[in-house]
């Protein structure tokens, strides 16, 4: 009877573990693909980031540059009393 039993729990446990195998590998597989559409999605976006930091940052320049043009060619206006 005790024979009979711990061949049942190895069966039922060898079982068990090659679930857990193919869960394991299922799961893994989802991963993979998942990581990969991720990972180009984030690629795509870090492209679209950069062109717009690149938009902001001329922006900014333009923003705080004018005015300081403006204003050196006020002050040299003056000095010569142009204005």
């Amino acid at each position: 009877m005790v024979e009979h039993s711990r061949e049942r729990d190895c069966f039922s446990r060898e079982k068990s573990c090659r679930t857990i195998d193919k869960n394991y590998e299922t799961l893994n597989a989802k991963v993979d693909r998942n990581h990969g559409s991720l990972s180009a999605k984030i690629g795509e976006l870090s492209t679209k980031v950069d062109s717009i930091g690149n938009k902001l940052t001329a922006f900014f320049w333009v923003v705080g540059g004018l005015p300081a043009l403006i204003g050196v060619v006020v002050a040299v206006g003056k000095a010569l009393h142009w204005f």
